[in-house]
């Protein structure tokens, strides 16, 4: 018996089921799983595998008030660091190809061998890509990988072997292979992979992923017969789009509806056959009874659109940033060195100082324009070449803001200095020095026209 979720029922010894909590109560996170907890591969997650003792059994769903308070998950040598709320998933992963961590491993001779730390909270240790449930307080978790030699075998490959599906061979430990289950016969319907499972990133779909362990291993599809009489079942969709009869067995898309400012958060109810609950549009394996799946979301409210002209001219900060729905959001200008603030663009425009905006209710588009602010005050101009005299400045030009063609691209953020060159004879060559009063950015370039 299951309070507060799914999975009761009438099961044989050592038979393997899963339970899922129900959604918490507003306000409340779900904590851990209590009673007959020693058949269940982990109290700590809403969603676990409980294995049948030969008695009846009874698990309860216990919840805690819910802290909006974010915590701190630390994930080491992998993708997946986070602030996160507790009673949230997180993904993550260990270092993939391509990525500093992995390279590191791979250069060493090392392998992908687990997770290590608080892996209470993480849904799946065994696999390279998984998740994590936040609990009330900061948590580490790192991938762990090993030399080769130090595994259970001293090859850098093993045997998988995959019984009525593809994906069988020789495979590099610590890698990811997809498997695919044969054809259903006639009359049957996909029931769950069997055996070395737990490498398995979901074994109740006919379609999945594998993470190579140190050892050879084996799996096996299997199926089992469609009642008598049962030709469709419903999918009902709270939520969401895709719902409607369907024959068991057959695999339809399912997607949530996400308004704008708000977020999908995971896909709840007997989501066994979801071939990934935590994606907004997913593939769902119809079972041989009625299935209900419903749509989590949450409101994240509305990121601000940025725009800074020039892009180096300076930045935006907006506080707070996504802002909530309805909510308001102040946002203020700085400018980076050698820059003004000129005005404010978009939705901001026409205001002075720091921009408000309130009532939000789609993400605000705020742009600032900088303008150069270098002193051209000082900036001496001198002459060489020729004859001597042959050369003369106009110095009643300097400086001088004149207008300036339209050139794609360039940007002059320290203004323009003009100047005239009279008496030179033809052929004869002059040497122009600028003098500025205080050493300009690195990178700077001078652009000469007319």
């Amino acid at each position: 018996t299951v309070s507060g979720g799914n999975g009761s029922g009438n099961f044989l010894k050592g038979e393997t089921i899963d339970v899922i909590a129900a959604p918490a109560p507003s306000g409340s996170r779900f904590e851990r799983w209590v009673g007959d907890t020693d058949f269940i591969d982990n109290p700590n997650l809403p969603q676990a595998s409980f294995t049948m003792p030969a008695r009846s059994a009874q698990l309860s769903a216990q919840y805690a008030p819910r802290s909006e308070v974010p915590v701190e998950v630390q994930v080491l040598n992998a993708e997946g660091s986070a602030s996160a709320r507790p009673g949230t998933w997180v993904a993550i992963r260990a270092a993939s190809e391509g990525s500093e961590g992995f390279a590191r491993n791979q250069d060493s001779g090392a392998v992908f061998a687990g997770w290590e730390g608080d892996i209470a909270f993480v849904e799946n240790p065994n696999l390279v890509s998984t998740y994590m449930w936040v609990p009330d307080r900061d948590i580490t978790v790192a991938a762990r990988f090993v030399d080769v030699s130090k595994t259970n075998n001293a090859e850098s490959s093993v045997s998988v072997s995959v019984v009525d599906g593809s994906g069988s061979g020789v495979l590099p430990i610590g890698s990811e292979q997809s498997i695919v289950a044969d054809a259903v016969p006639t009359g049957f319907v996909f029931d769950r992979w069997r055996g070395d499972v737990g490498f398995l990133a979901n074994r109740h779909v006919p379609q999945t992923t594998l993470t190579v362990p140190d050892r050879d291993l084996s799996v096996s599809a299997s199926y089992k017969p469609i009642p008598d009489g049962v030709s469709t079942i419903e999918l009902t969709v709270e939520g969401g789009l895709g719902g409607g009869q369907y024959q068991p067995g057959s695999t339809q898309t399912i997607t949530a509806k996400v308004p704008d400012g708000f977020g999908f958060v995971q896909w709840l109810g007997q989501t066994q056959g979801v071939s990934n609950r935590f994606s907004a549009q997913t593939a769902v394996l119809m079972p041989v009874e009625d299935l209900v799946l419903t749509a989590e979301i949450e409101e994240v409210g509305y990121p601000v659109i940025q725009t800074i002209e020039p892009a180096n001219g300076g930045s935006i900060v907006c506080t707070p940033d996504p802002v909530p729905i309805d909510g308001s959001v102040v946002c203020r200008a700085t400018a980076a060195e050698y820059f003004a603030f000129d005005q404010w663009l978009g939705d901001c425009a026409g205001q002075t100082g720091a921009c408000t905006l309130s009532n939000v209710n789609q993400s605000p588009e705020v742009g600032a324009r900088f303008v150069g602010d270098f002193s051209l005050a000082g900036v001496s101009l001198s002459v060489a070449g020729g004859a001597p005299g042959a050369f003369v400045l106009d110095q009643a030009a300097l400086p001088s803001f004149v207008t300036v063609p339209a050139v794609a691209g360039l940007e002059l953020p320290y203004g323009v200095i003009g100047f005239d060159l009279e008496g030179g004879a033809a052929g004869s060559v002059a040497t122009i020095t600028l003098t500025y009063p205080e050493p300009l950015p690195e990178g700077t370039r001078y652009w000469k026209f007319n």
